[in-house]
């Protein structure tokens, strides 16, 4: 059923799941022009199911879609909406097509702090370390008590082996249960159980 919304995401997650990221991603886009670019409560819905099954990068296209139209309200983007679209946008940035799915310049234009992270977090993961770091120093430029900026570089000390920086910015993160994000503490947790 080409014009049905749920019919069309039910197919884009089996995509999902059968390992199929083109078929998948050109079904999303489907689905994004059945949903309007203002149907917030299916983008959420829509993301949260994505995430659910690791589906980061896809989850981070869905969760876009909320931000993006809540940025333009007075009230601006909850911090629920906010962390999880952070959330998805920094674990899908180990992926090399993160930028063809959600663009950087489209991601900054609504959270420039996210932006700047997901481009150092790609830059790395695809090799280039020197344009990682200078992303990093940018950001601290930019906002430089970001979570998410100190996951980073915490994640990063311990890709190269400064286990004692790691150790530092990672073990702060998990310690800090009040203005550090749940998903942030647990994933800083992860690095530190990896790291010998």
């Amino acid at each position: 059923n080409p014009n049905d919304l749920n019919a069309q995401f039910d197919l884009a997650l089996a995509f999902w799941n059968a390992k199929m990221p083109g078929a998948m991603y050109e079904t999303l886009l489907k689905v994004t022009q059945l949903a309007g670019p203002d149907n917030e409560s299916f983008y959420m819905q829509a993301g949260e199911k994505l995430a659910s099954q690791q589906g980061w990068l896809p989850a981070a296209l869905m969760y876009y879609q909320v931000v993006r139209v809540r940025a333009q309200t007075s009230e601006g983007v909850p911090d629920n909406i906010r962390d999880a679209f952070r959330e998805a946008m920094y674990k899908a940035a180990d992926r090399p097509e993160v930028a063809t799915i959600v663009p950087f310049d489209k991601v900054a234009e609504v959270d420039p702090t996210i932006s700047f992270i997901t481009q150092a977090r790609n830059a790395f993961y695809s090799g280039r370390i020197k344009e990682a770091h200078d992303l990093i120093a940018e950001l601290k430029q930019y906002e430089d008590t970001s979570r998410e900026g100190y996951l980073l570089e915490g994640e990063f000390a311990a890709g190269v082996g400064d286990q004692e920086t790691a150790r530092r910015l990672l073990q702060g993160l998990v310690d800090d249960q009040t203005s550090t994000p749940e998903w942030i503490r647990l994933f800083a947790a992860e690095i530190l159980m990896r790291m010998p």
